[in-house]
C-alpha cells in the first residue's frame, strides 16, 4: 500500500513538473535581449554594459521587468565528483522577466544578495539530473564552486535549460568596473508590458538613445541599442 501510494505521488509530482515547464516555454517567446553595438560589432555580440542596464532600467517605458547576468565558466564539486560547467552570476529580477520559478526549493532571496548570506546557489535541472542524479534532498546540500562552498536552495525547471543561463546561478553583486561601468560584458534580458510590440521597444530606446548621447559623455556616439527575441539567441 505504501509502495503505490508513493508511486502515485511520484506520478503527481512529475505531472505537475511537466506543466510548469510547458508554461514557462510559452512566455520564452515575449522574452527580449537588449544590447548595444556599432559597425564594428559582430552578429554575436549581443552584449551590454552596467551604465546601459541603469539606463534601461530607469527610462526604457515600454519594459515590463529587466535584468542582467554575467556568464562563467566554474569547476562544481560535488559528492566526490568534479565537473566543468557554465553558470551566470544574475541580478534579482530574473526569475520575474523569465516568470519561471524553481520546480524545488526557493528562489534568491533578498538576503542572497548581502555579501555576507551570498553563499547559496541555485542547479539547472541539467545539472541537478546529471551531477546530483535528481535526488529531490539535494536542497539544503553543500555544494564547492571554484572552491567556494555554497548551499543548494533551489532547482530550475527544465524549461530553462534553453534560456541559456548556464547550469547554475549565483547573486550577481555590482562591482569596480573599469571605464566606470561602460564596459560592454554583460547579457541584458527583459520582458515587455502588456500590447507592446518589439518595434514599439525599438522605438522607444531609439529616443532613450537620443537623450543618452545626448546627456552621457561616456556613451560613444557610435553605440547603438538593439532589442531582439530571446529565442534567437
Amino acid at each position: 500500500m505504501y509502495t503505490r501510494r508513493l508511486k502515485l505521488a511520484c506520478m503527481i509530482v512529475l505531472a505537475a513538473l511537466f506543466l510548469i515547464s510547458c508554461l514557462a516555454r510559452a512566455h520564452a517567446d515575449e522574452v527580449v535581449t537588449l544590447y548595444t553595438t556599432d559597425s564594428d560589432s559582430a552578429e554575436s555580440d549581443r552584449l551590454a554594459s552596467l551604465g546601459d542596464f541603469v539606463a534601461w532600467k530607469m527610462g526604457a517605458t515600454r519594459l515590463k521587468e529587466i535584468a542582467l547576468y554575467t556568464t562563467e565558466d566554474y569547476e562544481v564539486s560535488a559528492g566526490g565528483s568534479q565537473t566543468k560547467v557554465q553558470g551566470s552570476e544574475v541580478s534579482a529580477s530574473i526569475f520575474d522577466v523569465l516568470n519561471i520559478r524553481p520546480m524545488l526549493g526557493r528562489g534568491f532571496m533578498p538576503k542572497d544578495w548581502s555579501e555576507s548570506e551570498s553563499a547559496v546557489a541555485i542547479l539547472s535541472y541539467e545539472l541537478w539530473q546529471t551531477t546530483f542524479h535528481g535526488d529531490a534532498a539535494v536542497i539544503g546540500k553543500i555544494v564547492s564552486v571554484d572552491s567556494k562552498e555554497l548551499t543548494v536552495v533551489g532547482v530550475m525547471p527544465k524549461a530553462m535549460d534553453v534560456m541559456g543561463l548556464g547550469t547554475i546561478l549565483t547573486p550577481f553583486f555590482p562591482r569596480s568596473f573599469a571605464g566606470g561601468g561602460y564596459e560592454r560584458v554583460f547579457h541584458v534580458i527583459a520582458s515587455l508590458k502588456p500590447g507592446v510590440t518589439i518595434a514599439d521597444a525599438q522605438a522607444d530606446l531609439d529616443l532613450l538613445d537620443q537623450k543618452r548621447h545626448r546627456d552621457e559623455p561616456h556613451y560613444l556616439r557610435g553605440l547603438k541599442t538593439r532589442v531582439a527575441y530571446i529565442k534567437h539567441l
